[in-house]
């Protein structure tokens, strides 16, 4: 261990000194003020007395300051021969000072003045003490500075230590290194209060017994010296923490081959290290390498941080080791071990464990209790297997496995993150862990720092994968992006994930959807081919992983419906028109759909993807391009009929049965001109489709089965197969086993093309709704309107499905609890033709801005109770709120009057209006509520205020607040113009409509 250093801020002259020789009159002193002036002085010429008049002492800087603001000086290598007399002035506040590399043989009995002095630096100067009774260099004065705390007489060719030292009882650091002195007398047991004790090469052999009377002895150096005993008194120095020598001088005695082999062989114990050693309850280092031990004693070294026993004899880990319970350091490098014991994990504080070059083949399995442990070094043992519990050792920045057996690497490896070197160099390593890539640091491979390695080593491995032209590199990104594309590649029985790809109109999704599962491009036929809500498709990876693509619908029509689909767990294709976009266009393009999905899905993974970037266009080849458009109308020719897929995919329960259909389509036998054959190939495919629809009804009933034993299916729902509104407390008992057909169900009442059609040309309607020309055009105009639809509307939406009449009765009961829609029970006795009968509202077709008839029902002025409440969306408010609350409150009202962004209700006694508005960036929402009775005006709103929080709750991103005004009438609700007025007296009012059948009302 280095010699402590003692520092000070230097003070040297500089020119002249402190006293010029202009200043003496006395010249009979100059001789001896030279030498006090030092060798730059001497040389000067003597001075006439003219000349010393003209001359001014140079400007001395000030001395720096101790703690306490004493002074320190520092003359050390100035030539002196003694310290100057104006040093021993008794009124001079000296605290430090440092005399050090000068020509001072003894020290002046007027030391005895610097009463404040605390340190004294004295080293490498010639001090005189020819005996150990010799008061010669060092006067006994000094015992009188009992201020003293520091003493370095280093190097000073002392034959014996001064006496006056044992006299400085308030000495706490004392260095007498580099002195030959052969011996350490028993007064060093006079320093009662020495803490450090610096004895390095002074060819001592022991220390004395009395050194224990040295209490708050905490560091003792003995570098440099062969000791060969120490004193069984040192176990009482409990605060003793350094004791720095050189053991190995303790073996001499075992220092001869023969004794060598015993002790290898374990024939004989090694009990040459003084047993005092392993008894000093404070020492925090013990350094014991190369001291040719084979075992130890029992060691009460309680506070021991640091232990060395490499090359060593040993052949266990000594058990006395696992009560160390402060050690941090840990050597057993180049023994005999064999066995790394389970205790090891008793060591709990341990930071560093190096057990290399060892015959160790197994990590016991509790060295994952070393939570603290930042270096393990294991290299050139027998190693095979890394146990996974190596995964808790998270502090862990080193390990070095160079030179094992080892085979695999765990997986568990992978999560070592503060890992920042990891050498594998010669091993029996094949291929390397996929998820290498998490040891995030891991930034460099094959490179060295400092002669050691650092970063990742893979070399002299008969390593497969990655192959060499990849690993044998300095970049482990390198290594990691390879691994990552295998480990896509590779991974198989992943459970099917869900893709949902969502965008505006147009903008490319469909046509990224079918790029991903056919894995070629295809032209879409523009507006034709335009997704209604929601269409999937099954993507197959490489690797036989199952992707179901939710390829969303773009118009705003969808936007209501897709809370409905939308999953958190999902991955989110955001699509847009990457040929189109400009800053302008963000928002619309990009922004709205985020904005969307952080109030719906928020901690959803969305990638952002530029589409109809290799879009054609006029000015390119048109040869190019008549040909591709010719390829997909040939394609689209002998495409099997869409129909037939539709109905395959309604029969199969789920899209895990395709399979079987098309092994279906497969078997059957196909037909030929010749009729009998081709009967009795219909009989066959017949039998054969019977047989198989059996089974597949079996499997059915099966499959029903288990999912009404599951408590909570959140597997299928997953992965696509049901759809299961587990949060909705509506919905939650509901498991929908055909998403398709719900999807076809909610594709029919909305549609981007509704208004196209709507048209009486489609034999549907005049079918199926026995509607003429003008009640169709009658019922048609009221939907797009008002979105009211009557039942022979709303069956020719529903050909399609081939409901049942029993079935349609429970669409009608299931479609409100989406709160999308609303029913309006039919009266007993009809007060109007049915196709002017509304039975099922659709609000998000309301597009009356008429408030004409408001003025009679909600007059500005009202004597009624009233109350307010103001929910404000500040940054997004997603469109399907205002919604799905006209929804909802249906169950509550008596009558209702509908506009696109306004709802006049009414109970018994209490009116109601609700609003929406919108005022720059933000979406407001208010209710006012009036009636005669003040708790009744407050229930009512209560139950309104509840219906907006389960609305609100639904969108766990979404940012809103709420106000109470005072004094609701003050609100700035819909009035009516002079306008209005006019209309309203030529054309008639428009009633509210009673939302029960009269008979209900009694």
């Amino acid at each position: 261990m280095a010699e402590p250093n003692m520092e000070r801020e230097k003070l040297k002259p500089s020119g002249w000194p402190i006293a010029s020789r202009a200043h003496f009159k006395n010249l009979a002193i100059l001789p001896s003020i030279l030498n006090f002036l030092g060798p730059s002085s001497a040389s000067y010429p003597p001075l006439c007395h003219k000349q010393r008049k003209k001359i001014r002492p140079p400007s001395i800087p000030q001395p720096e300051l101790t703690a306490s603001g004493l002074k320190i000086i520092d003359w050390s290598g100035q030539g002196m021969t003694s310290i100057p007399f104006n040093l021993l002035n008794p009124k001079d506040t000296v605290g430090e000072l440092n005399v050090s590399s000068n020509n001072i043989r003894s020290v002046s009995t007027e030391i005895r003045n610097m009463k404040k002095l605390e340190k004294l630096d004295l080293s490498k100067n010639g001090i005189r003490c020819s005996s150990s009774t010799d008061f010669g260099g060092l006067p006994a004065e000094m015992a009188q500075l009992t201020c003293l705390t520091e003493l370095n007489i280093a190097e000073c060719n002392l034959p014996f230590i001064p006496p006056a030292i044992f006299r400085i009882s308030s000495l706490k650091v004392l260095n007498l290194s580099r002195n030959k002195v052969n011996i350490l007398l028993p007064e060093i047991g006079q320093l009662t209060k020495l803490v450090q004790l610096n004895l390095q090469q002074t060819n001592i052999t022991s220390l004395p017994p009395e050194i224990a009377q040295c209490l708050d002895l905490e560091e003792v150096y003995l570098w440099g010296n062969s000791i060969e005993t120490l004193p069984d008194t040192l176990s009482r120095l409990t605060k003793l923490r350094v004791l720095a020598l050189n053991y190995r001088s303790f073996c001499s005695v075992v220092n001869t081959p023969y004794m060598e082999g015993l002790l290898r062989k374990g024939q004989i114990k090694s009990e040459h290290i003084p047993a005092v050693v392993f008894e000093m309850a404070g020492l925090q280092v013990l350094d014991l390498e190369n001291t040719k031990l084979n075992s130890l004693p029992y060691m009460a070294n309680t506070n021991l941080e640091e232990l060395y026993l490499s090359k060593n004899f040993l052949q266990t880990i000594p058990d006395s080791i696992y009560n160390l319970q402060m050690l941090k350091i840990l050597d057993l490098s180049h023994n005999q071990l064999t066995e790394f014991h389970e205790d090891i994990g008793r060591l709990k504080s341990l930071k560093v464990l190096r057990m290399a070059c060892n015959k160790l083949d197994l990590i016991p399995r509790t060295i994952a209790n070393m939570e603290h442990l930042e270096e393990l070094n294991l290299a050139e043992n027998n190693i095979t297997i890394i146990p996974p519990e190596i995964r808790y050792l998270q502090a862990l920045k080193i390990l070095v496995l160079e030179q094992n057996s080892i085979i695999l690497l765990p997986d568990e490896l992978c999560e070592l993150t503060q890992l920042h070197t990891l050498d594998l160099t010669s091993n029996k390593i094949r291929t390397l862990p996929m998820e290498l890539h998490r040891l995030k640091g891991l930034t460099q491979a094959h490179v060295y720092h400092q002669l050691v390695k650092a970063g990742l080593w893979l070399y002299k491995n008969p390593l497969e994968q990655p192959p060499p032209e990849i690993w044998r590199t300095d970049k482990p990104e390198n290594i990691f992006k390879y691994l990552k594309k295998l480990m896509i590649i590779k991974t198989e029985n992943l459970q099917r994930q869900k893709i949902m790809l969502l965008g505006e109109s147009q903008c490319g999704k469909t046509s990224l959807a079918h790029v991903l599962s056919q894995r070629k491009p295809k032209l879409s036929d523009g507006v034709r081919e335009k997704t209604r809500i929601l269409k999937q498709t099954i993507w197959k990876t490489e690797n036989n992983v199952e992707f179901v693509l939710n390829d969303f619908g773009g118009d705003i029509v969808y936007r209501t419906l897709y809370k409905l689909f939308l999953d958190s767990k999902a991955l989110v294709l955001l699509v847009y028109n990457a040929a189109t976009f400009n800053e302008n266009r963000f928002y619309d393009a990009i922004g709205q759909w985020l904005d969307m999905l952080r109030a719906s899905c928020p901690g959803v993974v969305v990638k952002v993807i530029g589409a109809q970037v290799d879009l054609l266009h006029q000015q390119e080849d048109e040869d190019d391009l008549k040909t591709i458009v010719s390829e997909q109308e040939l394609k689209a020719l002998c495409a099997p009929s869409e129909d037939f897929e539709e109905d395959e995919e309604d029969d199969a329960l789920s899209i895990g049965h395709r399979s079987e259909m098309e092994s279906i389509r497969n078997t059957s036998t196909p037909a030929v001109p010749e009729k009998p054959h081709h009967e009795l190939a219909m009989d066959l495919t017949m039998q054969h489709l019977n047989k198989k629809d059996q089974e597949l009804q079996e499997e059915l009933k099966i499959l029903e089965s288990d999912i009404a034993s599951l408590e909570k299916p959140f597997c299928l729902a997953d992965v696509g197969d049901i759809i299961w509104y587990e949060n909705d407390p509506g919905l939650s008992q509901i498991v929908f086993q055909k998403p398709k057909l719900l999807t076809d169900m909610m594709s029919s009442l909305y549609r981007h093309d509704m208004r196209e059609f709507l048209n009486y040309e489609n034999k549907v309607f005049m079918c199926k709704g026995r509607l003429n020309r003008e009640q169709f055009q009658e019922s048609a105009n009221h939907f797009l309107l008002t979105g009211e639809l009557a039942r022979p509307l709303l069956n020719s939406l529903w050909f399609h499905l081939k409901l049942s009449n029993e079935d349609t009765e429970e669409m009608l009961e299931l479609l409100p609890m989406f709160e999308i829609c609303y029913t309006i029970p039919e009266p007993d006795i009809p007060t109007s033709p049915i196709h002017n009968c509304p039975l099922l509202v659709l609000p998000w077709y309301n597009r009356d801005c008429d408030l004409s008839p408001l003025k009679e029902v909600w007059p500005a002025n009202s004597h009624s109770k009233e109350l307010a409440v103001v929910f404000t969306f500040p940054f997004h408010c997603p469109p399907a709120i205002f919604l799905n609350i006209s929804a909802q409150i249906h169950d509550f009202l008596d009558e209702r009057m509908d506009w696109q962004d306004h709802i006049y209700a009414s109970t018994e006694s209490e009116k109601l209006f609700l609003q929406q508005s919108h005022k720059e960036d933000a979406t407001v929402i208010t209710i006012v509520v009036r009636g005669p009775e003040f708790a009744a005006v407050q229930e009512l709103m209560e139950d309104m205020v509840d219906v907006v929080n389960s609305e609100i709750v639904k969108y766990p991103g979404l940012y809103w607040k709420v106000k109470i005004p005072m004094g609701a009438s003050s609100l700035q609700l819909a009035t009516l113009s002079a306008s209005d007025y006019v209309k309203l007296n030529s054309s008639g009012r428009r009633m509210s409509r009673p939302l029960k059948p009269l008979s209900s009302k009694n």
